[in-house]
């Protein structure tokens, strides 16, 4: 129940709005959405959680989610062992085998990024702990491109074009 108080804030607000009276009816309420690192990671760690579970029970299924939902992070590359990328991974393949060691597919998602990798099946009892690895290295690589793009290039004026000049005064901007 709203308030006498209330009612009259909302009975002005229809006769400003005018022609949207519905919109002033109901309470509404604006949540900006600001994306910090807690919303994030816990958002990360949801899509992986459903992740995992639809791999287990349908690889192809899983990979299609983490494919819709997130950035694929990685790229082709020829090995002993099977390449990860989107267009080589295949769901069948979960398992690998190279120079007498045994490796299992496994995957982490990080700042909105999914990163498959082969981990050595005597590392599984410490998949957590490999998990929490490989999400830092993936944030730590995505920092280093990303101050990689902020750097200004070697031997590139910072600004090219002609020569400012303000019109008031008639001198050149620096």
């Amino acid at each position: 129940m709203r308030s006498p108080a209330e009612r009259r804030n909302t009975s002005a607000a229809c006769e400003t709005l005018g022609s949207f009276p519905l919109a002033t009816r109901t309470k509404a309420v604006v949540l900006s959405r600001v994306v910090t690192p807690t919303t994030r990671a816990k958002t990360d760690r949801a899509l992986e959680d459903e992740a995992r579970v639809l791999l287990e029970q349908n690889a192809s299924a899983g990979i299609a989610l983490l494919a819709g939902r997130a950035i694929m992070f990685a790229r082709h590359e020829e090995g002993e062992l099977p390449c990860l990328c989107l267009n080589c991974l295949d769901p069948a393949l979960d398992r690998a085998e190279s120079r007498g060691l045994q490796f299992v597919r496994d995957f982490v998602v990080s700042r909105h990024r999914v990163f498959f990798y082969w981990v050595p099946a005597e590392l599984l009892p410490d998949a957590k702990q490999v998990r929490a690895s490989m999400r830092g290295r993936v944030k730590q690589r995505l920092d280093e491109l990303r101050r990689k793009i902020d750097e200004p290039r070697a031997g590139i004026p910072a600004r090219t074009g002609p020569p400012r000049i303000n019109p008031f005064t008639g001198k050149l901007i620096q």
